[in-house]
């Protein structure tokens, strides 16, 4: 049988679990204010759901506004150098995995928070990717790019959610769809939620762990 938790990264169509509400409030937050340019830092641990959001913004959106996405490498800032300044199109500027930036010189990240705050002025819009330990390097940083942000974070999953998350999972393997946990028990579910400490990514490989070895018992 398909183990269904063997995705732990987000697919096409992907279902968002209690995330709707965080994805509101971001999307509306770039409507808001896309015009005048916006810095936004989408916070959340690794695996916590970042770029699910995102992959539901270029959806949503893409036909709307312009979304230029950005890995974080070392050539960054000539990355950002070569972005469009286009007047008549809102443009979105999403730089994913923006926690790497901790690995620059204390030189070079004061200049990449100075240039993207340069490039906000001038009429960009940025969705940075990153996590809370980042936000506090770029508090403590000298530019002051530190005054011109908004957050928006991504919760832990609750249990209830966390529940919700799996079933849709095994719903993807079963015949009829229904709410049962099986093969898992309540109390294993339980116990996997509580070493996830609710982080999506990492519940799903528990429990890609976990159906693996229901799947080897019952074929003994």
């Amino acid at each position: 049988m398909h183990n269904p938790f063997t995705y732990i990264t987000p697919r096409e169509n992907e279902e968002i679990i209690d995330r709707i509400n965080v994805y509101n409030r971001l999307e509306k937050k770039i409507l808001d204010t896309l015009i005048q340019g916006t810095i936004i830092f989408l916070e959340g641990d690794y695996g916590s759901g970042k770029s699910l959001l995102v992959q539901k913004l270029k959806k949503n959106l893409g036909n709307k506004i312009k979304i230029i996405t950005l890995d974080f490498t070392g050539m960054i800032l000539n990355d950002l150098r070569k972005l469009p300044l286009e007047k008549k199109r809102e443009i979105l500027v999403v730089i994913d995995r923006f926690d790497l930036s901790e690995g620059l010189s204390k030189e070079n990240f004061e200049k990449l928070l100075d240039l993207i705050l340069e490039l906000k002025n001038r009429g960009l819009s940025f969705l940075l990717l990153l996590n809370n330990k980042t936000t506090k390097a770029i508090k403590k940083a000298k530019s002051r790019l530190k005054k011109e942000y908004s957050i928006i974070r991504i919760p832990a999953l609750d249990y209830k959610f966390s529940k919700e998350l799996i079933i849709s999972r095994l719903n993807e393997i079963r015949k009829s769809k229904n709410e049962s946990l099986e093969p898992f028990t309540e109390k294993e579910i339980k116990e996997v939620w509580r070493n996830s400490k609710g982080n999506p990514r990492m519940l799903l490989l528990l429990c890609e762990n976990l159906f693996e070895r229901k799947m080897k018992e019952a074929r003994k």
